[in-house]
């Protein structure tokens, strides 16, 4: 899943603990969610656990995400939300920073035509082993 870098960041860190997302795709609780920072950083800085997964329309998920302590969620959000008909709510549960990021160039040199997600993305079975070991390097 692709982020800004400043929401990347919170959300590794345990700051930001729901993510609301403008386009509904199905994530199921229990996934593991590989955070990938967009640019300037370019790399994936590490991973969270999903927990609760919440559907509605943009006012009820907003009033919603504004009830939930410590949800991390503020007005620098709205500009990613907004227009949505439907939008997620997604619960971050255990998150990892990562010791060492993995960049885009640490991937592409074992997945030479690798591109990140503009959103997200799921991981193809065939890639899955070969991220497994670049995260298991940079834990």
């Amino acid at each position: 899943m692709s982020f800004k870098p400043i929401f990347a960041y919170q959300v590794v860190r345990g700051v930001k603990k729901l993510e609301l997302r403008k386009k509904v795709f199905n994530i199921e609780r229990d996934s593991r969610v590989l955070v990938y920072a967009s640019k300037p950083i370019k790399a994936i800085v590490g991973e969270f656990k999903v927990g609760r997964v919440i559907e509605g329309k943009v006012r009820d998920i907003w009033e919603y995400a504004k009830r939930v302590p410590d949800s991390g969620v503020d007005e620098r959000d709205l500009p990613y939300i907004e227009g949505g008909r439907r939008i997620l709510a997604i619960e971050v549960l255990n998150p990892i920073e990562y010791r060492k990021i993995i960049t885009i160039n640490d991937i592409r040199i074992v997945i030479p035509k690798w591109r990140p997600p503009r959103s997200y993305t799921k991981v193809r079975e065939r890639f899955r082993s070969i991220l497994e070991e670049l995260i298991d390097a940079h834990r």
